[in-house]
């Protein structure tokens, strides 16, 4: 056996397990569950479908490449999903094939079918339009979405430069006011401070929005 030689890649069939290697002698070389094997000239941008010739690692390897793409475009046509989402999801049915999925993610980013970034922000933005709530509650909602921390701060940082969190605050007190009324008591003003922090917001300004409270009529 010979050791490698400038394209990287070994003259033997080592295992090199979900590489691609360069051409080598006028051929391309690719591996499958840890067998190197010739690439046919041909097999650049074809389907095989799921009677792929089982004799075949390279026509097994795409077919089953297909099958997680044509999952993935499922997956993402019912809801969207972070990259780190859908990669479990497919993992789920193909555990083991780390590289298949990988290419599958890249496939998607490049067709701009997954953009964590983007669904920080278009998250972000839809929460705080349909319920105020404070940056720690809506932090807490993107990270079970298992988005990067990156694009978890870029989003808040650009959706709460829009709508600051007073005014949030002030549009939770209101919708408090309208359905259980001024807080009357010492009893009553906790519940609603406690309801505020459930909601994400900070200290000091569910404490100013409590002193504020009493200045809302019940018809605004």
């Amino acid at each position: 056996m010979t050791g490698p030689n400038r394209s990287g890649c070994s003259r033997d069939p080592v295992k090199r397990r979900g590489t691609v290697c360069p051409s080598l002698q006028g051929r391309e070389f690719a591996s499958y569950r840890g067998t190197l094997f010739a690439r046919p000239p041909s097999a650049e941008g074809t389907l095989t479908g799921s009677g792929a010739d089982e004799d075949n690692p390279y026509a097994m390897m795409e077919s089953l490449y297909q099958q997680l793409m044509a999952r993935a475009f499922r997956l993402l046509s019912r809801k969207a999903r972070s990259t780190a989402e859908l990669r479990a999801k497919l993992l789920e049915k193909a555990p083991g094939e780390e590289q298949l999925v990988e290419r599958v993610i890249v496939r998607l980013q490049e067709l701009g079918y997954l953009n964590d970034q983007q669904l920080a922000s278009d998250y972000a933005a839809l929460r705080l339009q349909l319920k105020p709530m404070g940056r720690r509650r809506l932090r807490e909602e993107l990270r079970r979405k298992r988005l990067p921390e990156e694009a978890i701060e870029a989003a808040l940082n650009q959706a709460y430069d829009q709508t600051d969190e007073e005014s949030l605050i002030m549009r939770a007190v209101r919708k408090w006011v309208r359905t259980k009324g001024v807080p009357k008591t010492k009893a009553d003003a906790k519940r609603l401070f406690d309801h505020l922090m459930r909601l994400g917001f900070e200290y000091d300004h569910a404490r100013r929005a409590l002193r504020e409270v009493s200045k809302i009529s019940l018809e605004e």
